[in-house]
């Protein structure tokens, strides 16, 4: 079962619409957000800190990064769901 919005803000301590938008690639985490996400679903930090660094060499603002974390967390191919 893909994990909703909600529940990933849940369990991460971030409200709806940081979430949405992290799972979207609108927004990048905070480096204490980062932290919180790797927590929480056991990621490997240095690997998501690496998507983040494409993300920025790359100029994708924020695609490289949400790919990964849906990918990790949401589901590969699930669709950006409430």
């Amino acid at each position: 079962m893909p994990v909703t919005n909600h529940a990933f803000a849940d369990k991460v301590g971030c409200n709806y619409t940081m979430a949405s938008r992290l799972r979207s690639g609108q927004r990048k985490p905070s480096t204490a957000m980062l932290a919180r996400i790797c927590e929480a679903y056991k990621l490997d930090g240095s690997v998501a800190l690496l998507m983040l660094h494409e993300d920025n060499q790359k100029k994708a603002q924020g695609q490289i990064f949400s790919a990964w974390l849906r990918e990790k967390v949401f589901n590969a191919d699930d669709t950006i769901a409430a």
